[in-house]
């Protein structure tokens, strides 16, 4: 049989015999013979031939685990990857690491076309494993292990200032996460100088544990000391004669040294001023000659009353010879 003009497949079988030799009606069917491909089906004289793709796939993948190297004991020994076929359930996996620590699976001889010849599609799941997030990205499963673990911080202020009268009535407290500051709390008597902070994280992303510690904002008059959480304000003491706040009259400064005479206050650097230095007797003696390299007026006025002290002598000796 093949298709006419139009493409249509009839047949027709004529000049049957209708009886047998005893007059019983013959009972005429058809059938096909099997066409490769497809399934016959044969209602009354019509035969139905359904092609059924026998066409198959494979759907394979890996596991891919993001838990610190299972740093904290999670990962559990075996985990069940599900295949989904046009978003149904069609199959599922229990999946193993193998001897070279890989976690892969595949899913073999899948039907690729449904009896429409559509494609199907299919997809990849994972059954929930406790204490991971789950991220597919194609037919790859990536589980991410996100430790919850927190903790606190608590600690206490101490003061050692004799109950000073200036202590001030609050006190601020910063908490510092790898050397950052990610927290902040106000002490007082009302919290009975005592803090606390709640739910902090142990680990980063990478599974590294932080470093916590606690500083205090400077406190006027008083040096801060931290022991492990614990604080101890100390009241700094005020030296006798000398005001803290006026570092000029500190005598540790330099600028005042009393041994320098170039930062003596009694000294005076004026070489026109008069010496405060009391007249002795040995600055009472005349002297003929200046103590320094210079000439005075006082010393020219003697050499000269002495060359005219000579040449009058000279002058009376002559006048005497006469």
């Amino acid at each position: 049989m093949k298709a006419d003009k139009e493409g249509n497949w009839n047949f027709s079988f004529k000049d049957l015999p209708k009886y047998d030799e005893k007059g019983n009606e013959f009972k005429y069917t058809v059938s096909e013979v099997k066409v490769n491909g497809y399934e016959t089906k044969v209602d009354g004289t019509t035969i139905t031939n359904t092609y059924k793709n026998t066409e198959t796939t494979e759907v394979s993948g890996k596991k891919v685990w993001e838990d610190y190297n299972n740093k904290f004991n999670t990962r559990p020994e075996s985990i069940t990857v599900q295949l989904l076929q046009n978003g149904k359930e069609f199959n599922k996996q229990e999946v193993k690491a193998d001897k070279e620590g890989n976690w892969n699976f595949s899913f073999k001889d899948l039907p690729k076309y449904d009896e429409k010849g559509n494609e199907f599609k299919y997809t990849v799941s994972e059954v929930k494993v406790n204490g991971y997030e789950t991220k597919v990205d194609g037919t790859t499963i990536t589980n991410t292990y996100k430790n919850t673990e927190t903790t606190e911080i608590s600690g206490k202020k101490v003061w050692d200032d004799n109950n000073a009268i200036d202590r001030p009535v609050s006190i601020k407290v910063d908490l510092l996460q790898n050397g950052k500051v990610i927290d902040t709390k106000e002490v007082s008597v009302a919290t009975n100088w005592k803090y606390t902070f709640e739910k902090l994280q142990v680990y980063d992303a990478n599974g590294v544990a932080y470093k916590y510690e606690v500083k205090e904002q400077p406190v006027a008059g008083y040096k801060s000391e931290v022991n492990g959480y614990d604080i101890t304000n100390t009241k700094i003491k005020d030296e006798p004669g000398v005001d803290p706040k006026d570092p000029s009259t500190d005598p540790k400064d330099p600028s005042t040294d009393p041994k320098d005479p170039s930062t003596d206050p009694n000294t005076n650097t004026d070489k026109n001023s008069d010496s405060k230095v009391p007249p002795t007797t040995e600055n009472d003696k005349p002297t003929l000659l200046p103590n320094t390299g210079g000439t005075s007026a006082e010393t020219i006025s003697i050499l000269g009353g002495m060359v005219l002290f000579l040449l009058g002598g000279i002058l009376f000796a002559r006048q005497l010879i006469k």
